[in-house]
């Protein structure tokens, strides 16, 4: 069973009567003293403005590096001879001077023997997976080139390259 409200038709309804707004415009606010109203920042807005202010912190930083790079002032490379000098890449992160040393003695005497690694805070001294061998004679180094690409050193194919670019 459905029960029905009944009410009477808006016509008749008793209402209170209609009064205008003038009596209330004098509560309202003056223009000229309302501040202006304040920006509000959408997501998108604040990703982006977020995204540029990163941009700028590291294109600064990269800066930063930049100018304080002087390979020219590095006395390991004022000691070595590119001519005599190969490079070595893809080795085993394992793979320490001593190994790689004895790895390429073969081919002639070894000068110096480099790995290079990492010297950032975290991972200080992990090898990079690249080094470098100075031999003592340039003929040496040819030969090492010619034999040693795709040598296994701690089970891992290395590919050999003469020293480019200083």
């Amino acid at each position: 069973q459905r029960i029905l409200c009944k009410s009477a038709p808006p016509e008749k309804r008793k209402m209170p009567p209609l009064k205008g707004m003038a009596e209330f415009a004098g509560n309202f606010e003056d223009p000229a003293d309302t501040p202006a109203p304040s920006k509000v920042e959408t997501i998108a807005e604040r990703r982006e403005r977020v995204r540029e202010l990163k941009a700028a912190a590291i294109k600064e930083k990269l800066q930063e590096k930049r100018d304080a790079y002087d390979p020219s002032s590095d006395e390991k490379l004022k000691e070595t001879d590119p001519y005599k000098t190969l490079f070595v890449a893809r080795m085993s992160y394992e793979t320490t001077e001593a190994t790689l040393r004895k790895a390429f003695e073969q081919f002639g005497p070894v000068k110096t023997v480099r790995v290079v690694t990492t010297n950032n805070v975290p991972t200080a001294g992990k090898s990079r997976g690249y080094g470098f061998v100075e031999f003592e004679h340039e003929r040496d180094m040819k030969t090492a080139y010619k034999q040693g690409d795709g040598k296994k050193i701690d089970g891992r194919r290395v590919l050999v390259d003469v020293e480019r670019g200083r």
